[in-house]
C-alpha cells in the first residue's frame, strides 16, 4: 500500500496591494472601453443615417458631411489605440521598474519574487495590448465599411475645391 503524501503550497510571495499607477491604468482601460462602447454605438448611427441620406436622394453636401463625420470617427479609434498601447507600455514599466529598485534594496534578491511581480506586469501590459487590438481592429473595420460606402464623384465644398479622398486627420 501507498502511503498518503501531504504536498504544502508555500507560495513565493505575498500579493500585496497595486500601485496607485497600476490602479489608475486599469480605471484608464475601463474608461477607454466604456468610451468605446459609445462611440460606436454613435458611428453605427452615423452609418445608419448615412444610409438613409443616400437612399433619400438627400443634398450631395449633406451625405458628404455625413460621410466625413463617420471617417473621423473610426479614425479616432486609431488614435486612442495608440494612447492605450503607450499607455500600457508605461504602465508595465513603471511596475517593472518599482520591482527592479525594490530589489537592489535587498541583501539576497529572490528571484521567484522578482519573476511573479515582474509576471504581474505583464498582465497589465496584455490587458491594454488587447484593448489596443480590439479599438484599431474596430477602426480598419469601420474604415473599410465607409470606403464601400464613399459618395461618388468629386463633391465640392464651400471654397470649391475638389474632395476625392478619405480625409485624413
Amino acid at each position: 500500500m501507498q502511503e498518503e503524501q501531504t504536498v504544502s503550497f508555500s507560495p513565493m510571495y505575498v500579493d500585496g496591494p497595486e500601485p496607485w499607477f497600476t490602479r489608475l491604468f486599469e480605471l484608464y482601460l475601463l474608461t477607454v472601453l466604456v468610451v468605446f462602447s459609445i462611440r460606436i454605438i454613435k458611428l453605427l448611427a452615423g452609418l445608419r443615417s448615412l444610409r438613409r441620406a443616400r437612399k433619400d436622394t438627400s443634398p450631395a453636401g449633406l451625405v458628404y458631411s455625413l460621410w466625413v463625420e463617420s471617417c473621423e470617427k473610426a479614425h479616432s479609434f486609431k488614435e486612442i489605440s495608440a494612447l492605450t498601447f503607450f499607455a500600457s507600455l508605461l504602465n508595465a514599466t513603471w511596475l517593472i521598474a518599482d520591482v527592479f529598485l525594490s530589489v537592489r534594496a535587498e541583501k539576497q534578491a529572490n528571484l521567484g519574487h522578482v519573476l511573479a511581480r515582474v509576471g504581474d506586469g505583464l498582465t497589465y501590459l496584455a490587458q491594454g495590448m488587447i484593448v489596443c487590438i480590439g479599438l484599431y481592429s474596430a477602426a480598419l473595420l469601420f474604415q473599410a465599411a465607409l470606403r464601400r460606402r464613399k459618395p461618388s464623384g468629386p463633391l465640392a465644398n464651400q471654397n470649391g475645391r475638389e474632395l476625392d479622398t478619405i480625409p485624413s486627420s
